[in-house]
């Protein structure tokens, strides 16, 4: 005998007002997510735009143990390349807080289940 779900139950048992509010955070975490994708290619398009108008420019720079005379645009290109690098790693979650995320997930596929 197959069993009837109330109004309260949807697909998998869960409730529609719960299914809606995940499909709201999902809808906005997508917004989000193109968002800092827009903003992301308008910073490199700026980057680029630089580096392409200083190319054959010199200036002195101070290295950490020495001084040199280097092209602008391979200074801006190893700036770039080390800011990327430190705002991956700060932006990255610890492993407590990775942890913390699986579990929530898995979780989450239990309760829609």
């Amino acid at each position: 005998m197959s069993q009837v779900q109330g109004p309260a139950e949807g697909r998998g048992g869960v409730p529609p007002e719960q299914r809606m509010a995940r499909r709201e955070a999902e809808d906005r975490a997508r917004r989000n997510r193109t968002i800092k994708w827009v903003f992301l290619l308008a910073l490199l398009a700026l980057l680029v735009a630089f580096v392409v108008q200083n190319l054959n420019q010199r200036a002195t720079v101070q290295w950490v143990f020495f001084e040199r005379k280097s092209r602008v645009f391979l200074v801006m290109a190893v700036s770039a390349v080390i800011g990327w690098i430190v705002g991956f790693l700060m932006g990255r979650p610890s492993k407590i807080e990775r942890r913390i995320i699986k579990e929530q997930a898995d979780r989450y596929k239990r309760d829609a289940d």
